[in-house]
Formats: C-alpha cells, structure tokens, sequence
C-alpha cells in the first residue's frame, strides 16, 4: 500500500512540478485575481497541494509559487477581494492567508526564507485593509468555523 501511495505522489509531483515549471499557469492566476470565484478555486488547490506536498515541492518551485502569489496580491487586489460582495472574497483571503501559515508553520530552514515577505505583505498590505473593512472578523470566524 505504501509503495502504491508513493508512485501516486511522485506522479502527482512530477505534473504539478510539470505545469508550475514548463507553463505559465501561476501567470494566468494574475488574469484570474478579479474573478474571485475562480481565484477561490485556485487557492483552494494551491491549499490542498502545500497541505500535502510542501515539503515535496522543494524550496525552488514553493518559492516561485509564493513569489507569484505575493504578486498577485497587491494592496488594491486585495482590497477588492475584500468588497467584494459575495462569501467568496472572504474565503479567497482566508485560504491566501492559511496558505502563508503553512509555509510560516513549517520547520525546514528553507521556507524560513519566505518569512520577510509574507511579513512584509500582511503587515504592510493586508492588515490596513482588514482593519478598514468592517466586520471582516464576522467573516472570518462564519468562513472558517462551519
């Protein structure tokens, strides 16, 4: 069973790393940012994928992928997220934000490398947003506890 389970991890490795390396799919997240749905979508699979894999995935490949998500979310994506007058822009910022506490929470000196710029962006970027936007923590306590 455990031999079964690491070819399925290894092929599932070796097309995320496929996708992420040989297309410009992290790119395309930047065409899709104002569409939140499809934003909550792909944040939902980064979610699962950094859950299951991180460590997999290698510091190179996470790194292009929090790069490209740090770029995405600029101070005024993020702030559009926020209004936007669906659930799906809080879930959108909570799975970004569950993302960034994965790779904060891990152990390995490699991903200590991300803390200053996910620093950076919270502090800098989104905590001014959350602290404008009223009933944000509502939000956040209905979005995350079902």
């Amino acid at each position: 069973m455990k031999r079964i389970r690491d070819i399925g991890r290894k092929a599932v490795l070796s097309d995320v790393k496929t996708a992420f390396t040989c297309t410009p799919a992290l790119t395309s997240m930047c065409l899709f940012a104002h569409i939140t749905d499809t934003t909550d979508e792909i944040l939902g699979f980064l979610l699962t994928l950094f859950e299951s894999l991180k460590v997999q995935l290698g510091p190179a490949l996470t790194e292009q992928i929090v790069q490209q998500l740090l770029h995405t979310f600029t101070r005024q994506q993020l702030t559009e997220t926020l209004h936007h007058e669906s659930t799906a822009g809080s879930r959108v910022i909570t799975k970004f934000l569950k993302i960034l506490q994965l790779l904060v929470q891990e152990p390995a000196a490699s991903f200590k490398a991300f803390l200053p710029n996910i620093i950076g962006l919270c502090m800098e970027q989104l905590y001014p947003i959350l602290v404008e936007v009223k009933n944000y923590c509502l939000f956040y306590i209905q979005t995350t506890n079902p």
